[in-house]
């Protein structure tokens, strides 16, 4: 496990309450670019994460290469993974060294606010990493 992999893994926790604002998967290979919820000063926010963000967020790309199964609510799933709504929220993030879990709610807010149950997404992969980008989400 690379060194910025270790550390999401070592604080995933923090993705509770967390976005996923896209996913991209394509036959084997996804990209999910996500932001962490916000993490408080007092949590030592510079000694311990700082490499990770100079905002008060986590952000970045999780790449999952050379995907072997997905499932979905414990069920294997063959369709491509796409975003249902417009907003993903975070309940858990959980990433081990071939494996993501991850449990999500998806929303939408215009034109009517509409929200789905939740879904358990577990992904077995070969290669799993981390692009670390800590102004992916910048507002303009």
């Amino acid at each position: 496990m690379n060194a910025l992999l270790s550390l999401i893994s070592k604080y995933s926790g923090y993705f509770h309450d967390g976005s996923v604002h896209l996913i991209y998967h394509d036959q084997d290979s996804m990209i999910i670019s996500m932001e962490s919820a916000q993490v408080l000063s007092e949590w030592d926010w510079n000694r311990k994460l700082a490499p990770l963000s100079k905002h008060d967020t986590i952000s970045g790309k999780l790449h999952i290469n050379h995907i072997k199964s997905i499932k979905k609510n414990n069920c294997i799933f063959h369709d491509t993974l796409a975003m249902i709504y417009d907003h993903g929220d975070l309940y858990e993030l959980e990433i081990k060294k071939n494996k993501v879990k991850i449990l999500i709610t998806w929303e939408q807010y215009l034109p009517i606010k509409a929200r789905t149950d939740m879904y358990c997404i577990e992904i077995e992969a070969e290669k799993i990493y981390w692009e670390n980008i800590p102004n992916l989400f910048d507002k303009q």
